[in-house]
């Protein structure tokens, strides 16, 4: 193994997949003995986000160094980040994220490799698109680039990225799972986990409840997000609100799941979701929209179902099974979950991770 110091350069923003990865990277890292920085860009435009991220830190003794930004482009923090860089000598630069990988790249020193872990696309205005594409610029030069998911990875290289760059470096439990309570009680207990926004489609699932039986099926929402409005009167509307409870934001989602008969993901984008993979670590079937890294997890008819984006009607004709085929299903994802612990471990992450490291400082 080759020596190495990394800086992992992270923005983060509301607590989601990028930041447990990223918080709980750092730990494993330390695990395998690699000597790992991790160094927080605070958008002081938004300081409550950066500032619950660095909270969860503190609680959990994960030091880390915090550089201000004031605005989208800010030349002082790219003089501080070029110095301190300098300084600290390190051999890799892992970013994570558009604004960590934008600065990274232009103060790297030269002696360092810059390795990239791109986290998915959640683009749905034109600013965050336009910021998607400098990315994708900016992999094009790095040493190395990181995916989640084999769908990424051609994703990634139809955007012009050399394959030869890309290697996929799957995510990982970030939680400690919960034993399924496996009450076979009506009604079927769905659950969603994730931000309320656009790509998320939590609308399609909703209107796919309307030709549900009431009686059969109740929901719970978890999470908040800018769609939390409407999508609380698309319930009224649709007079859905005894199948339908808003939770908010909770930080036990494993409790929630253990709770639960199926995990529904309607997304139209994915990289690869930790909830997911909770869901595949604790034997919970999914139902689930056929995009992105989802489909390399859940098997169709072993332990869930697929259904295309955005399609809320046969989203209706797959939760319809669920009634008759939840014990099946469930036999099936306990008996995945065993091989899905491994696949996932903090340490196979760090031990990928590293060699991708490797690779990387052997080159010249």
């Amino acid at each position: 193994m080759i020596p190495k110091k990394v800086i992992f350069l992270f923005t983060p923003g509301p607590i989601g997949g990028a930041e447990k990865i990223v918080l709980n990277g750092v730990k494993a890292l330390r695990a395998e003995n690699i000597d790992v920085s991790l160094w927080i860009i605070k958008e002081e435009r938004v300081p409550e986000v950066a500032n619950a991220f660095i909270q969860i830190l503190k609680e959990q003794n994960v030091q880390s160094r915090v550089f201000s930004s004031q605005s989208i482009f800010d030349p002082r923090l790219l003089r501080s980040l070029k110095k301190s860089m300098e300084l600290e000598r390190a051999t890799i630069i892992h970013a994570h994220g558009f604004k960590a990988a934008f600065y990274a790249h232009f103060t790297a020193p030269q002696s360092a490799k810059l390795i990239i872990t791109h986290h998915g696309k959640t683009g749905h205005t034109f600013k965050v698109k336009l910021y998607e594409f400098i990315e994708t610029q900016i992999m094009k030069r790095a040493k190395a680039v990181i995916a989640v998911s084999q769908d990424m990875k051609r994703m990634l290289s139809t955007s012009g990225i050399s394959t030869k760059k890309i290697t996929v470096v799957e995510n990982f439990l970030t939680t400690e799972v919960v034993t399924i309570k496996n009450s076979q009680v009506p009604p079927v207990k769905l659950l969603f986990v994730g931000r309320l926004s656009p790509e998320k489609g939590c609308s399609v699932l909703i209107d796919s409840l309307a030709s549900l039986d009431s009686k059969t099926f109740h929901l719970t929402i978890l999470g908040n997000g800018v769609e939390m409005n409407m999508l609380q009167a698309k319930v009224d509307s649709l007079q859905l609100k005894e199948m339908v409870s808003f939770v908010g934001f909770k930080n036990n989602v494993a409790e929630y799941m253990a709770n639960s008969d199926a995990l529904v993901m309607p997304s139209f984008r994915e990289g690869q979701p930790l909830a997911l993979i909770e869901a595949c670590c604790m034997g919970l079937p999914i139902v689930a929209s056929n995009v992105g890294g989802i489909p390399e997890l859940v098997i169709e008819n072993k332990n869930g179902y697929l259904f295309e984006a955005g399609n809320a009607s046969e989203l209706s004709i797959k939760l319809n099974l669920l009634p008759q085929n939840l014990k099946a299903l469930k036999e099936t994802a306990s008996e995945m979950k065993v091989k899905s612990f491994e696949r996932f471990s903090s340490r196979t992450w760090a031990q990928n991770t590293i060699k991708v490291y490797d690779i990387a400082l052997s080159q010249l």
